[in-house]
């Protein structure tokens, strides 16, 4: 077979597989018969309008698998189950502890085709969180650390999941984590970029969870999964996922660096996110070394000396503010006044009124325009920047952009880097 020919076929076989195992399965009602040489079937596990999974035992192995099988439409069934079973052969051949393993993809005496996948004894995040509404940082950290490991191996291969979310991240009784359900938008290996994830041509993915590109039915990369991450987090964290305006995490007590490694997931700008999962994994990981140094730290000599110097400060504070008269209307502004002002930087221009708004334009080739909204002080001396929703929309987001103020510059904290501003003088 000519070159060019078998990339094409392999690129239809992943989009096949793609569909089969994105089908959403719900719950059986009926138990079925089914009969499979070489397994013994213990019971159902889900049943949906493409097919059912089983729990069953590998006879020989003594094992306990997962078996999925499909009932394709007529029209398309031999087309199916030629791609299905060679493309479940090309997944079956990468090993990675984070991604549920395919053993086999055959077909019944029927003609029904299958997938023989790895079965986890444990639960799905989704029903974690139905339960307990939020997990432990250190819990919510490692969890994230392993789909993004998941997601970095999957991309290497040209894969994009598209459907990060609860109900895809299986959770073992053994502490594994399993990434599953891959979507594949398009084959990043070949030219073509058809963003159809099942042969209907319906689109796969849950609203709460999908990057702004996705909803917009544009081309996607590996970013677009980052941002699901994002999302994934700040659930795990909150108890709820963020849709508008939602609610600082800081208010939960997690973090700035946490913080600030969750907000570059959901900038709507895709460039402004981790540039690779390798990238936020590491950055997830420095977090985790810091939450469990902290965990083990012993606080209880420091408790009684804080408790009286809060007591001071609050006598402090009360004298004082019975001593002055300050007007009740006292823009935040004012005590920061130092912020006020216009600030450069080799790319970007920052001005600041003393009414607390700002306007930030960037000089990039790439992204001449102009965004607006109000700044705020945030708890640690640094400011929050919340764009408003006239800006353009590579600026607005529903995560706010973090500054601070050092040595007379305005430092612009990214993801992974810094931006320095310099106070400009009329």
């Amino acid at each position: 077979m000519p070159k060019t020919t078998q990339i094409q076929e392999t690129s239809k076989a992943q989009k096949m597989l793609s569909w089969a195992l994105t089908e959403r399965l719900e719950t059986p009602t009926s138990d079925g018969t089914v009969e499979l040489p070489g397994y013994t079937i213990r019971e159902t596990l889900g049943r949906g309008g493409m097919g059912v999974v089983y729990r069953a035992t590998h006879e020989k192995l003594g094992r306990s698998v997962a078996i999925k099988i499909f009932t394709p439409q007529a029209k398309d069934h031999d087309l199916f189950v030629e791609r299905l079973k060679r493309e479940g052969k090309l997944m079956a051949e990468m090993e990675h502890p984070n991604v549920l393993s395919i053993y086999d993809a055959a077909i019944m005496e029927d003609g029904s085709p299958y997938l023989v996948l790895e079965y986890i004894k444990g639960e799905d995040l989704q029903k974690r969180l139905k339960r307990e509404i939020k997990l432990s940082q250190r819990t919510a950290v490692r969890i994230a650390i392993k789909v993004c490991d998941a997601l970095s191996a999957v991309h290497k291969l040209g894969i994009i999941h598209r459907d990060i979310k609860p109900a895809n991240v299986l959770l073992g009784e053994d502490g594994s984590v399993k990434v599953t359900d891959f979507g594949i938008s398009k084959d990043t290996r070949t030219e073509e970029q058809n963003t159809s994830l099942t042969m209907t041509g319906t689109t796969v993915g849950t609203a709460d969870y999908m990057s702004p590109e996705q909803t917009r039915n544009e081309e996607l990369t590996p970013r677009s999964d980052l941002y699901s991450v994002g999302v994934l987090l700040y659930e795990m964290l909150m108890g709820v996922t963020p849709r508008g305006n939602f609610e600082s995490l800081g208010k939960s007590g997690v973090p700035k660096r946490l913080e600030l490694i969750i907000m570059r997931c959901l900038q709507r700008n895709r460039q402004r996110r981790p540039a690779t999962a390798a990238t936020l994994a590491h950055a997830l990981r420095k977090m985790y070394v810091q939450l469990n140094t902290r965990k083990h730290r012993n606080y209880k000599p420091f408790i009684l000396c804080a408790v009286a110097a809060l007591s001071a400060i609050v006598l402090v504070v009360t004298v004082s503010i019975r001593k002055t008269k300050t007007p009740a209307t006292l823009p935040h502004s004012i005590e920061d006044s130092r912020l006020v002002g216009k600030w450069v930087s080799a790319r970007s221009n920052i001005e600041f009124t003393a009414t607390g708004n700002f306007t930030f334009t960037s000089r990039l080739e790439e992204y001449q325009s102009r965004g607006n909204g109000v700044w705020e002080p945030s708890s640690d001396g640094g400011f929050y920047l919340r764009y408003s929703a006239d800006s353009p929309v590579e600026y607005r987001s529903s995560a706010a952009d973090y500054i601070r103020i050092e040595d007379d510059k305005i430092v612009f904290q990214h993801f992974d880097s810094e931006e320095r501003f310099q106070k400009h003088d009329e």
